[in-house]
């Protein structure tokens, strides 16, 4: 992966200052990541999001979604490859985004990644559909919405261990509230 397309990853999935405060037994979650990565080849961004899905406090209250797509068949029917979200990480008492779901399901046209270089992020809004969770004891459990949302994706180089190109995309629904 070239060291470029590894800044840009690192960049769009670094934890934001509200994150950095919730630091685990006093290491940031940054430091964690490249820590526990270490002997990967810049595999920084994915030990970041596996590290945010599994640290609850990263993500809670945050109006973003981290996700990892691929170019994949779908899991279950093996057929149908396409942009399919493999992994996101988001505050689970608040949404839910299924994965193996195409990028065009949830948030529309996916032509705008089609040309993205390597190392290089682009930004695109428009409406994501994901599930708001409801308060208990309401059923169903989770209510569908669209919302509109700022999109930064980066494209990261196949790697011995990944040897599909995937792309990182950071779904920031507070975007509307940093425009004024």
């Amino acid at each position: 992966m070239s060291v470029n397309a590894c800044v840009q990853a690192a960049n769009l999935v670094s934890p934001t200052p509200q994150l950095r405060q919730r630091r685990h037994s006093g290491e940031s979650g940054q430091n964690l990541a490249v820590r526990t990565s270490s002997g990967v080849s810049c595999n920084k961004s994915r030990a970041l999001l596996t590290l945010a899905g599994l640290e609850h406090s990263w993500v809670e209250g945050l109006d973003k979604i981290w996700l990892r797509v691929k170019y994949v068949e779908n899991a279950f029917t093996h057929s149908e490859p396409k942009l399919r979200i493999v992994s996101a990480s988001y505050d689970k008492n608040r949404f839910y985004v299924a994965t193996n779901q195409s990028l065009t399901r949830f948030s529309g046209d996916d032509s705008w990644l089609a040309s993205l270089p390597v190392g290089i992020v682009t930004r695109h809004r428009t409406g994501i559909k994901l599930k708001i969770k409801r308060p208990a004891p309401a059923l169903p459990k989770f209510k569908s919405e669209e919302m509109p949302a700022e999109l930064a994706a980066v494209r990261l180089q196949p790697g011995a261990e990944q040897p599909v190109a995937y792309l990182i995309i950071l779904a920031n629904m507070a975007f509307a509230s940093d425009d004024s």
